[in-house]
């Protein structure tokens, strides 16, 4: 079951020829390269989508 609460976003950045990531309750992502080679990208995660940490889970 899904609940949607899940976010990647990517921004392409010319001027410094990079490409900025975030990542919200999901697995890291995996590019594939143009050689076919795949890499499991070390970018930190975020708490899911609309969860509260604040909030007491007693």
């Amino acid at each position: 079951m899904s609940t949607g609460l899940h976010a990647d976003e990517f921004e392409r950045v010319p001027a410094e020829g990079a490409v900025r990531a975030i990542r919200a309750g999901r697995p890291p992502p995996l590019p594939r390269h143009t050689d076919g080679r795949t890499e499991v990208l070390d970018i930190p995660g975020g708490v899911l989508l609309g969860e509260d940490r604040r909030r007491s889970t007693r």
